[in-house]
């Protein structure tokens, strides 16, 4: 797996924990009841290209927006594609995304709306309001679902923060490790052949900082030439005879 392919697969860990689950789903109750008294909200997070719900305050509302996720069609995906507030006043005479449509019909939703909030490169979320009565998504309710998902927006992003912190703190411990195997090759090297210290560490320095994670061998290498042994092995001892 590349860096790249190791930054995702943090991020994805720490943006499914339950910590973040159980607070965007407390976030999403607290929002519905603020937004208006039938509003019904789900929040959707894109991640490396893929969406997700990440929150949801009730389960009809959930199985509309897993509906958009499956057919990459509906008002929140929309949204996200284009960071815009995407709105429905009237579910059963829009006939933009049919399959997600027929769902919002058949689970009583006759108006919704999809409100984006960017996060970083290749993260957004959106807030996604379905509501059983035609009109209630009016344009009050919408800026207080604008200032909800920017605080969504804001609570991912600090995840991604910690995802990049622990990244870098493996990586960290990885080159620790690397070191330290190199600080006993040197000392058993140094051990025998004193006269040569100098010039060998001075070597090892120069692979340490342009080979970074990978100057074990190079190390390795180095100290055969001053120890003389050919069958110097990878564990840092001489080969057996």
């Amino acid at each position: 797996m590349t860096e790249a392919g190791d930054q995702q697969a943090v991020e994805a860990r720490l943006l499914g924990a339950p910590t973040l689950r159980d607070y965007l789903d407390d976030f999403v109750l607290r929002a519905g009841n603020h937004l208006g008294e039938h509003v019904e909200v789900c929040i959707s997070l894109r991640h490396s290209g893929a969406d997700r719900l990440a929150a949801t305050s009730s389960a009809r509302a959930a199985r509309c927006d897993e509906v958009e996720y499956r057919t990459g069609a509906g008002p929140c995906v929309t949204a996200m594609d284009t960071l815009r507030v995407v709105m429905v006043p009237d579910v059963a005479g829009d006939g933009r995304w049919p399959d997600w449509q027929r769902a919002a019909v058949d689970a009583g939703f006759r108006s919704a709306a999809g409100v984006p909030a960017h996060v970083s490169d290749g993260v957004d979320v959106a807030l996604n309001l379905y509501s059983p009565d035609a009109g209630s998504l009016d344009r009050s309710v919408l800026l207080e679902a604008d200032r909800y998902v920017q605080h969504a927006a804001v609570t991912v992003g600090l995840c991604l923060q910690v995802a990049q912190l622990t990244t870098a703190y493996a990586d960290a411990r990885r080159q620790v490790r690397e070191l330290e195997a190199i600080n006993r090759l040197v000392v058993e090297a140094v051990t025998g052949h004193e006269g040569a210290a100098a010039g060998m560490l001075d070597r090892i320095r120069r692979v340490v900082r342009t080979h970074g994670d990978g100057a074990a061998a190079e190390v390795r290498s180095i100290i055969g030439d001053v120890g003389g042994r050919p069958g110097w092995t990878t564990g840092g001892s001489p080969a057996s005879s």
